[in-house]
């Protein structure tokens, strides 16, 4: 992930350029703004294969405007999955105790559901996208980790997910049932 001096280099570097209207300015601004925005990308070096995926992180969280918030978090990895369900009454502050299940997965689940984290779900896995959950909305999050030590994550309200994140969300959703 790219250091938030280096995101705030590369932003102040589009705004200046913009504002001097300088085009010498502008276009290394936007090669800057490029590179941040692949700098949490998996490394591929020529000569090398694809870094693995190790685990993948599903959360989705409702409920502050209905005095009960829901949580449901499943992490999967090779061998197993744990979903941990966790729900606050907000009304007379009691956190109730999460409902953690532990499942194993077959090598053929998780080979497939690993080789369905394509080029597309990667791209689309760009960080916190607007303010998610500031208007009560659902929330959906993801994250893969890579064997190579990177990780890529999406925090969204829910009706913006992006297609090819939603079917990454319903393969693990489908390993619950």
């Amino acid at each position: 992930m790219p250091s938030a001096y280096t995101i705030w280099v590369g932003f102040a570097l589009i705004v200046v350029g913009s504002l001097v209207g300088s085009t010498r300015l502008q276009v290394p601004s936007l090669c800057v703004a490029l590179a941040i925005s692949l700098a949490g990308a998996p490394r591929v070096l020529k000569g090398q294969s694809r870094p693995e995926v190790v685990s993948i992180r599903v959360e989705h969280s409702c409920g502050m405007c209905t005095a009960r918030y829901h949580q449901t978090r499943v992490s999967v990895q090779r061998g197993g999955l744990t979903a941990e369900f966790a729900e606050t009454d907000l009304s007379d502050s009691l956190h109730h105790r999460p409902r953690i299940e532990k499942r194993r997965i077959s090598e053929e689940q998780w080979n497939d559901l690993r080789n369905s984290v394509d080029s597309t779900v990667v791209a689309a896995l760009v960080g916190r996208i607007g303010c998610p959950g500031c208007t009560d909305s659902p929330v959906d999050w993801v994250e893969i980790a890579f064997s190579d030590g990177s990780t890529r994550f999406l925090e969204v309200d829910d009706g913006a997910t992006p297609r090819a994140v939603k079917g990454l969300i319903a393969r693990v959703e489908a390993m619950l049932k």
